[in-house]
């Protein structure tokens, strides 16, 4: 049976045919290895960061739950907190479906390829709204795929999350013509699905510019009523968005709020500014640097400023100018400003990630500047249909290709993180001790493999109190065995060789009295303490803070103490003894010790980090959790106890899920056709 296509579905298809092939010229290094047979691999965060996340969320939802605690890396920290791990992100829950419960690398790959080509199709829907032919918004498609930001983070969540603004403008032209409740659902659902990819900064500037573009739009409007319905839209979308992503947000901001981040000002922020020499880039392409979009757009800027049919294009004009001044960072006073007065600004890392603006603004009037091209000039015709923007697409990829590396940040060969020969000489790392893998396996082995790796992936949102005390591990090698590593996994980055570690050289290791080479890049640590511990009330000791406490104990590291920054209340009953070795049982969001009944009152050590969220109880009565020796959790037990359970319940988890549930429903709710009653 042969396969017909309706005449009026042609347009689309090609359309869409384009689009797939510019993700394809884009990532040809990957497409042309699955063709071949010969594999190639993204390197920097796709390897290190996102497939051992997408591992471990698929392992927790073929378990039966959502997890929201990681105990394998990083001393332990927050999983769903993270927004990076993409937790309520239907496109990973999607891969689970069917990858699995140990999806391989190739799935983390797979995404970054499905980002791109949603870029280009939700860009296609939004340029062909806005009243354009198929031929300039397939041209305009391309523009937004391979502009600077997505070429820029290639690789990154900034890139699929980004790949969302299409959609966002798309689902607000549409509000923005008909005023249909149905599109106010389309665009909470596009600005939701933006942030739950996990990327705050990529969604924080894709809804500025969706929000600027709505202001533009509604001043565009003519009459009161439209005005109002119009505004009627805009906040019933608002209302909606916040609902589904709260459940994201809020946890997100109270990690942030204890991470590295939390610290950054405006020069370290302003540190990652472009030079002024740098805005050569805007004409002619620069290694290393990401403002080119093409000599072709910006042929087509004048007279996509002409094409009076273009919506908000002196917006789109204001937004790519922005994004380039605010890219300068302090070589202008935009982005101070910015960063004294406007929300956001000063939560995230780069000024030069502003180039988000320009993929839409850049597409956009490129589709405007050939439509209007073809009116003032009808024999440019040709150029409008769709072999013709075809054409220029491959001629626009040739030219921006020249900024590109020939690899794509890809590499060929055995994907690291596949050899496990390490683990046959780290034993007894499930739940009594740990190991730290500096790239002997790599790739988050223990969040892949539920071992317990103190190293894991040096994340902008860990920990500020795990940063400290794995960054004095330099000047204190035995703070490893303070946090329990008995075993060192050593070998050179796959990118960097021996550059980028926080433990020093294995010589110096080695250099520690009773430390053993085990061969392949394998040293065992002579004391490593236990993954728990008590401490009765005579030894357990009191400081002013965070960092007297992490002092204190890489004094005396490593033993069994119980350094706590403030007094408990209430104070402990006297007790004296020695600090005695705990076994636990360890689960993703659960742990429980069995206490000797024998014991004095103190202090048990969980050698994990301590959050808010932690709650404990003692032999079935509530504990409290506090945080000691600088890191890590402790609780505080009388006389005779038998047994401490320690769980993770945040107190934002039921209402903010209830929330999100209410308003995936109310977004849905609206979208769905409903169907007509026949009279």
């Amino acid at each position: 049976m042969a396969l017909t296509v309706s005449p009026q579905r042609r347009p689309l298809l090609a359309a869409v045919a384009v689009v797939l092939a510019v993700t394809c010229w884009l990532h040809r290094p990957i497409v042309v290895g699955a063709v071949t047979g010969e594999p190639r691999w993204f390197e920097w965060d796709v390897s290190e960061q996102y497939w051992p996340d997408l591992v471990y969320l698929c392992r927790g939802l073929h378990e039966g739950h959502v997890p929201k605690w990681n105990p394998w890396d990083r001393a332990g920290y927050p999983f769903a907190a993270d927004p990076q791990a993409g937790v309520s992100y239907p496109l990973n829950w999607a891969i689970c479906a069917v990858a699995g419960p140990e999806p391989g690398p190739g799935w983390a790959t797979l995404r970054v390829l499905l980002g791109f080509s949603l870029a280009g199709l939700f860009g296609l829907g939004w340029l062909r709204r806005t009243g354009m032919d198929w031929g300039p918004a397939t041209l305009g498609a391309t523009v937004i795929q391979a502009a600077p930001f997505l070429r820029h983070n290639w690789e990154l969540n900034l890139a699929s999350a980004i790949a969302w603004l299409p959609a966002m403008l798309w689902a607000a032209e549409s509000l923005a013509r008909r005023r249909a409740p149905a599109d106010a659902g389309w665009l909470a659902l596009a600005t939701a699905l933006c942030v739950f990819v996990g990327s705050p900064p990529a969604a924080w500037m894709a809804g500025t510019l969706t929000a600027l573009y709505l202001a533009a739009r509604l001043a565009e409007q003519r009459g009161t009523a439209q005005r109002g319905r119009f505004a009627g839209g805009v906040t019933l979308a608002a209302a909606l968005c916040v609902m589904m992503v709260a459940a994201r947000l809020v946890p997100t901001a109270t990690l942030a709020g204890l991470s590295v981040q939390a610290g950054s000002d405006y020069a370290s922020i302003s540190a990652g500014s472009l030079a002024p020499s740098d805005l050569l880039a805007l004409v002619w392409p620069m290694p290393g640097n990401h403002l080119y979009v093409g000599l072709l757009p910006l042929l087509l800027l004048p007279l996509g400023l002409l094409h009076r049919d273009l919506p908000a294009r002196g917006l789109l004009l204001v937004a790519w100018v922005l994004a380039v001044l605010l890219a300068l960072g302090d070589h202008t006073p935009v982005f101070r400003l910015a960063f004294d007065h406007v929300p956001g600004v000063d939560r995230f890392r780069l000024p030069h990630r502003y180039e988000a603006w320009i993929g839409p603004a850049a597409g956009a009037l490129a589709a405007g500047g050939l439509t209007e091209a073809v009116r003032r000039w009808p024999k440019l015709a040709r150029a409008a249909t769709l072999p013709g923007a075809a054409v220029l697409s491959l001629v626009l990829l040739v030219d921006v290709s020249r900024a590109l590396p020939p690899e794509r940040h890809t590499r060929a060969g055995d994907h690291p993180g596949l050899d496990l020969a390490a683990l046959d000489k780290a034993p007894d790392t499930e739940t009594r001790f740990r190991y730290l893998d500096e790239f002997g396996i790599s790739c988050r082995s223990g969040t892949r493999l539920a071992r317990r790796d103190l190293r894991g992936y040096q994340d902008p949102l860990q920990l500020a109190a795990f940063e400290r005390t794995i960054a004095s591990l330099r000047g204190h090698p035995r703070m490893a065995e303070q946090l329990s590593v008995k075993y060192a996994l050593t070998g050179p980055h796959f990118i960097h060789g021996w550059d980028r570690h926080f433990l020093p050289p294995p010589d110096e290791l080695l250099a520690i009295e009773g430390a053993r080479d085990l061969g392949d890049g394998v040293i065992e640590l002579p004391e490593p303490v236990p993954a728990a511990w008590f401490v009765p009330a005579d030894r357990v000791e009191e400081v002013a803070d965070r960092a007297a406490a992490l002092e204190r104990t890489r004094a005396v590291a490593p033993a069994m103490v119980a350094v706590l920054e403030a007094p408990l209340e209430p104070p402990l009953a006297r007790g004296a003894g020695r600090a005695v070795p705990l076994e636990l049982s360890l689960e993703p969001e659960r742990v429980g010790i069995e206490l000797p009944d024998d014991l004095p009152a103190g202090v048990v050590i969980v050698n994990d980090a301590w959050y808010p969220g932690w709650r404990a109880m003692v032999d079935h009565s509530p504990a409290t959790v506090v945080r000691a020796n600088g890191l890590v959790r402790a609780v505080p037990v009388p006389a005779g106890s038998t047994e401490v359970l320690m769980r993770y319940a945040p107190r934002w988890g039921t209402t903010l899920l209830v929330l999100q549930v209410l308003g995936w429903l109310g977004a849905i709710g609206l979208v769905v056709p409903r169907r007509r009653r026949t009279p």
